[in-house]
Parts: C-alpha cells; sequence; structure tokens
C-alpha cells in the first residue's frame, strides 16, 4: 500500500495549484 501514500499528497497539491490557479483567473477576469 505505500503508493497510495505517495499518490495522496501528489492529489492534495494539485487540488491547491486548481485552487490558486482558479483564484488567479477570477482576479484576473475582475480586473
Amino acid at each position: 500500500m505505500p503508493s497510495i501514500h505517495v499518490v495522496i499528497p501528489g492529489i492534495e497539491s494539485l487540488k491547491t495549484s486548481l485552487q490558486l490557479t482558479s483564484n488567479d483567473t477570477k482576479s484576473s477576469n475582475e480586473k
């Protein structure tokens, strides 16, 4: 099961990067 422990952090970082990207897109659209 060690592969799962490696995948989870990657998914979390992807979620964070997606949130940051969506926030940047929203702020740029509002300008």
